[in-house]
């Protein structure tokens, strides 16, 4: 017969605690791990997991990385003014002599030449990566092609394909972005451009109503060489770090 686990008799070590003073009363919280101890083992099992689930809920919430908004520098510049306003600006004239006078490259994404500051050399790799189509030709027939970007540039217009167009929106698009994100000091005039950043829109917009796809690299369009500009934005970019 199993002995009475109630009873003193079957817990001896009982008789030796507090023999040589007063009784003391237990504290509450060994009172109700006792009566934890008789409830049955489904409600025990399911009281653990409850505790459980509570402790890991509450490590999880304050364990999370507080999300914190970037600081943001708004310009307050009122109806029809532009960011660009009061800016230093530089440009590379009208001609071919005149950009080369001045020091200014040739960029084959924008189709133009810009001030060296202005040049996005991460861009251009980018471009000349994705795109098979950016070499430019002499002749619509694609007959004669241009042997480099110099001389793409040297001349007044020279002909690739209509996927070359749509990746040169699609580029100057992150170029445009990239530029704003980082606080670039130099901002090239073409992403600066509404007319060119309205055309990209709506060129690309335009392709979705031909209703059967053609091949966009047998369609030869021709490039104009422009002759652009830089804005330097380090006196807008000061009115930033100290507004």
């Amino acid at each position: 017969m199993k002995p009475d686990i109630q009873t003193k008799e079957a817990v001896p070590f009982l008789k030796s605690v507090n023999n040589s003073g007063p009784t003391r009363e237990k504290p509450r919280f060994l009172t109700r791990m006792g009566r934890l101890g008789r409830l049955s083992p489904i409600a025990t099992n399911a009281l653990v997991f409850f505790l459980t689930s509570t402790l890991w809920a509450v490590i999880i919430l304050f364990s999370r990385p507080q999300l914190q908004s970037s600081p943001v520098w708004p310009y307050d510049l009122g109806h029809g003014n532009s960011i660009f306003d009061g800016t230093n600006f530089a440009g590379c004239g009208h001609s071919l002599e005149e950009a080369e006078r001045r020091g200014c490259e040739y960029d084959i994404l924008a189709n133009g030449h810009f001030p060296k500051g202005c040049i996005d050399e991460l861009g251009i790799d980018e471009y000349k990566r994705e795109s098979t189509t950016w070499y430019g030709f002499a002749d619509p027939n694609w007959t004669v092609r241009i042997p480099s970007a110099e001389e793409m540039g040297r001349h007044g217009v020279y002909y690739t394909n209509l996927r070359d167009h749509i990746v040169h929106c699609a580029l100057l698009w992150k170029r445009q972005y990239r530029a704003f994100a980082e606080n670039w000091r130099f901002i090239d005039s073409v992403i600066a451009s509404e007319e060119h950043t309205f055309h990209c829109a709506d060129f690309l917009a335009e392709l979705t109503d031909y209703t059967e796809h053609p091949d966009w690299r047998t369609i030869p369009i021709p490039v104009e060489v422009g002759y652009a500009a830089c804005f330097d934005m380090q006196d807008r970019l000061r009115q930033q770090d100290t507004g």
